[in-house]
């Protein structure tokens, strides 16, 4: 009974307060006035149309790289597998302390294959077992970009013969993504307003903001690796993007 009494009496309050002549307006306190004015505007917010509208905001920025991964390896083939093990193993070794040597620390040197497989013959009716092929891949991790092609030379002279999956990444990733983010959050409140005003609505409160997409660095252009006998291994890092993604609910009146 309390519960519906306290939401009758603001209605009734309401009701008396429009009802009274215009005339009593003028000798009305100043506080009748502004209770008043207090009434019409709850009156307009209560009878406004409401709704909501959800948007999608984006964001790219454009980053040069500082920074590389590239995955060598050693990989031999013989008919004896200990044999072919020892000579990986010696080899792979050579390969570690040329990259040490080249300043690239150990913690930054992370072994990501090693596998052992047979060697079949298949040029008569039935393949035959010739051998045995091991590899050994490790990625290395280079915090300056630009020794990376000095990185790779040093580890193909000490006796890595695969080198593949090269990416390149930014030291200011977070930060760059974190303004990403701000830009996408701008971007989706710009839209928001737009279509407000195109349907004659007034945008109101945002309601509610998720991130739609995580951080999401990738090649703005294709790496290219050219290999020169009297230059040394050229890198081309070209540029990344890093991208943001929000949806945003806001309120319309």
């Amino acid at each position: 009974m309390k519960s519906k009494l306290f939401k009758t009496i603001p209605c009734l309050l309401l009701t008396l307060l429009l009802a009274c002549p215009a005339a009593l307006a003028a000798d009305a306190p100043a506080d009748y006035n502004a209770l008043l004015g207090k009434a019409l505007t709850a009156l307009d917010e209560l009878t406004a149309a409401r709704g909501q509208l959800t948007v999608t905001g984006n964001a790219t920025l454009v980053a040069a790289p500082d920074r590389a991964s590239v995955t060598l390896g050693v990989q031999l083939q013989g008919p004896v597998l200990e044999d072919v093990q020892a000579s990986v193993n010696t080899a792979m070794a050579a390969v570690i302390v040329a990259l040490e040597n080249s300043g690239i620390a150990r913690d930054l040197i992370t072994t990501n294959d090693y596998s052992v497989s047979p060697v079949y013959d298949y040029s008569g009716d039935t393949p035959k077992a010739t051998g045995y092929q091991v590899s050994n891949n490790v990625a290395v991790r280079v915090q300056d970009f630009n020794r990376i092609g000095a990185v790779i030379d040093a580890a193909t002279a000490a006796g890595a013969n695969q080198v593949y999956g090269i990416s390149f990444d930014t030291s200011s990733r977070q930060k760059l993504y974190n303004d990403a983010l701000w830009n996408a959050i701008a971007d989706a409140r710009a839209k928001a307003l737009v279509m407000a005003e195109a349907t004659g609505r007034q945008l109101g409160d945002l309601r509610t903001v998720e991130e739609r997409a995580g951080m999401d660095v990738t090649p703005r252009a294709y790496s290219a690796m050219a290999m020169d006998a009297v230059a040394g291994t050229q890198i081309l890092g070209g540029s990344l993007q890093i991208t943001a993604q929000v949806v945003a609910v806001f309120d319309l009146k």
